[in-house]
Parts: structure tokens; sequence; C-alpha cells
């Protein structure tokens, strides 16, 4: 399994959401966005976070790299916890295929 630390960004509530804690927040309690007309930016609520995982063709530490044409992703937290757990990537390439990473939240970059 590859280990990876959270970088720079990704949408905690998003991925992180469905397992509740203590310091953890539902996915659906955010005051959504002002509505608006639609644009290339990626907005998020300030209630949310963002944390850079990995895009494809980033190296993985087992070898070779993430490859492209992903059309799942999946989070199973590690004992419950909303800020580590496995993230499954699936590939639909020709030989096709899944990426596993074992992820942890970096609260420093919160």
């Amino acid at each position: 399994m590859n280990k990876i630390v959270l970088p720079v960004c990704f949408a905690t509530s998003l991925i992180f959401g469905g397992a509740q804690s203590s310091l953890s927040q539902h996915i659906s309690e955010f005051t959504s966005l002002t509505p608006g007309n639609q644009d290339s930016d990626f907005h998020l609520p300030s209630s949310h976070n963002f944390q850079y995982i990995i895009a494809f063709g980033d190296p993985l530490t087992e070898g070779g790299s993430l490859p492209d044409r992903n059309d799942f992703a999946g989070y199973v937290p590690i004992m419950g916890r909303s800020d580590s757990g496995y993230l499954f990537i699936n590939a639909e390439n020709d030989i096709g295929g899944a990426t596993v990473l074992d992820i942890d939240f970096d609260h420093y970059l919160q």
C-alpha cells in the first residue's frame, strides 16, 4: 500500500464526512454557496477544507504511477476515524485496475 500524508488540498468533508468523530462535521452541515453563474473555478463553502491527494501520473510508493481514466473513488475509514483511511481509485484503462492509498488528513494544513 502507498502511504501519503495529505499535503495541500482536499475537500475533507466531502471525503471524510461520512465517518463521525467528536471533531468532525457531517457532510450535509454547511451553509450553501451563493448561487451564481457557472465558471471553471472550484468553489467550497468556508466550512470546508481542501487538501490535494493525488492526480493521474503521480508516482506511487510501490512503483509505477496512478493510471488515468478514473471513474470511481471510495473512502473507507480506519477504525471509524474521519482523518485516516483507505482511498480506493478505480481506473478504466486497457488493463483496468485499482489503486489503494493509505491516507491521513494533515491537521496542520487546515
